[in-house]
């Protein structure tokens, strides 16, 4: 849960900085850190595939993915504010 809000707490100010070379190195180590903890909790399901079928399980992705895509050039670091901090539960 720590992760999740220093996450949101990192999305919303940065929402206001100019891009830059370290913001793009912390989405990618963010991307990974959440890449991680996705992997962790789907690993840790009953039957892991089927925790691809969880709605909240779909917006971390899309949400890890605007990160690794921002962190290479692309900027869609606005999807980054639709991950829910209740999902890690």
């Amino acid at each position: 849960m720590a992760i999740d809000i220093a996450a949101i707490g990192y999305f919303i100010a940065t929402s206001f900085v100019a891009d830059a070379t370290w913001l793009r190195v912390i989405d990618l180590l963010l991307g990974v850190l959440l890449a991680l903890e996705f992997l962790g909790r789907m690993l840790a399901h009953r039957h892991p595939m089927a925790y691809l079928d969880n709605g909240v399980a779909l917006v971390d992705l899309v949400v890890i993915g605007s990160l690794f895509v921002s962190a290479l050039g692309g900027n869609l670091g606005f999807l980054r504010d639709a991950r829910d901090p209740q999902s890690s539960r």
